[in-house]
């Protein structure tokens, strides 16, 4: 099948998703083919393998891949990848990109998003596209130069101070999972800017929060459109993986007596859905407990309660006292009383940690190492 082809495939397959709305992106996808940004790619066998790709003259299979929705992991460690095309659609239909704009990225990838954003911005705009792998750097530099494209500026640098030197911006975005909103960012975008960034919705996550925010003259302000999975942010404000945490946190608790109680979500409709059992504990993160996931269980504890809770499939494990899971079923009570809301149904705010703020009376006030969220119910 003809690489033409496949591209009106895929374009198809995306508006029919409601993925690629607008003329302008639809036009981005065609003028920068994604095979020009995919050298290299894992393979779909039991143990993980990369092949190099000919960006000249790939191969059907390859060909077939790449115009696939599919992620395409490029490097494992530290990982880097080309996200899926009906995500990018999704974030930059989010981010609504005009022409003459100037855009910062966050996580460099292979350079296809910044190539897609060259076009949106036109010859008179620019994007800056940062990344701390000097690797991962040079490589989207070379698709990029590839691509024939002079508006974007590929940065070798750690994302979490921007870059001030092409600042302000009329937008952000973000393509990895981001333990913390930095105050960089926030300087760096215009009144009235947006960003869009996937702030992991708990720290050392690769599942995110996608915020739409917009900058007012104190904070951003937006809501959660949707709940994609990252690659975890590196460097030096990265968070480690929490399943390593919450395994320490068992052992701990090893040899404790373990009670086990029935699950509220195994007699609910969605029996067993791990993204309800996620909205459940991302609520119970809101209400003070700490939250760190081991695979498709939750490990939650309380600073000042006695004991572990452990959400799994169809029950909770009750680990070394009570204490803890009392506080659990109260919270669950009003996750109930409130309608099961999933992480998708929150309003946000995101302020800077020198503004004092306090818990509102009609949603949840967070704090992270470098930034301060309060959630509302939409």
């Amino acid at each position: 099948m003809k690489t033409s082809t496949l591209l009106d495939h895929l374009v198809s397959m995306l508006k029919a998703n409601q993925c690629l709305k607008s003329a302008r992106l639809e036009h981005a996808v065609r003028a920068a083919p994604r095979q020009w940004f995919v050298d290299r790619m894992h393979t779909r066998s039991k143990y993980l393998r990369f092949i190099n790709v000919n960006t000249s003259r790939p191969t059907k299979h390859q060909l077939e891949r790449i115009y696939s929705d599919e992620a395409l992991l490029s490097r494992r460690d530290p990982p880097s990848s080309t996200s899926q095309p009906s995500l990018v659609m999704n974030m930059l239909e989010a981010l609504d990109i005009r022409p003459k704009a100037r855009v910062l990225e966050i996580g460099a990838g292979t350079g296809w998003n910044a190539a897609l954003m060259a076009h949106l911005v036109e010859s008179s705009g620019s994007v800056v596209s940062i990344d701390n792998q000097s690797d991962v750097a040079r490589s989207a530099r070379r698709h990029i130069r590839r691509a024939g494209l002079k508006n974007v500026h590929v940065v070798t640098s750690d994302g979490t101070n921007g870059y001030p030197k092409s600042a302000p911006y009329d937008r952000l975005i973000t393509t990895v999972s981001c333990p913390d909103v930095f105050p960089a960012w926030l300087h760096q975008l215009k009144p009235n800017g947006i960003a869009v960034i996937t702030l992991s919705d708990f720290p050392g996550e690769s599942w995110c929060l996608m915020l739409k925010l917009r900058k007012t003259k104190t904070h951003l302000t937006g809501e959660v459109v949707s709940l994609p999975g990252f690659m975890l942010f590196t460097g030096k404000h990265g968070s480690p993986p929490t399943a390593s945490q919450a395994q320490q946190r068992l052992d701990e608790h090893a040899g404790a007596k373990v009670w086990k109680h029935r699950a509220v979500w195994a007699i609910l409709p969605d029996q067993g859905d791990i993204m309800m059992r996620r909205d459940l504990a991302f609520f119970a993160h809101l209400e003070g407990l700490r939250v760190e996931s081991l695979g498709n269980r939750f490990v939650l504890s309380a600073p000042d309660a006695k004991g572990l809770c452990v959400l799994d499939n169809t029950h909770i494990d009750v680990i070394g006292g009570t204490e803890c899971y009392n506080l659990y079923e109260k919270i669950q009570d009003r996750w109930l009383h409130l309608g099961a809301p999933k992480r998708q149904q929150y309003r946000v705010e995101v302020w800077p940690l020198a503004v004092k703020k306090r818990q509102p009376r009609d949603g949840w006030l967070t704090r992270r190492a470098h930034c301060q969220l309060i959630f509302r119910l939409k």
